[in-house]
């Protein structure tokens, strides 16, 4: 896998995070999506250390989708409709 992009929107909870480290593969670029960059940031902060390989990047949602190959929402079910209309802009 070389060149693979992964946005993780709604990605700084326990499920993103989650879903971030397993797909950790050389040549990939986890992209974790938050409505506060920072907050996205965080979650690379602390995942990083776990991280096996790949490469990890916190921006807001809306910046994620735009920089990932393939998309993940990783928030429950109720707050996908939302998710979406947010990612839209």
């Amino acid at each position: 896998m070389e060149n693979l992009s992964v946005a993780i929107v709604g990605g700084t909870g326990k499920l993103g995070g989650a879903i971030g480290l397993g797909l950790g593969a050389p040549g990939v670029r986890i992209i974790f999506g938050s409505r506060d960059a920072e907050k996205g940031k965080k979650a690379v902060e602390t995942l990083k250390p776990t991280l096996r390989a790949g490469e990890m990047v916190g921006l807001t949602n809306q910046d994620s989708n735009r920089g990932g190959g393939y998309g993940v929402i990783a928030v429950p079910y109720e707050g996908h409709a939302q998710m979406v209309q947010e990612i839209k802009g």
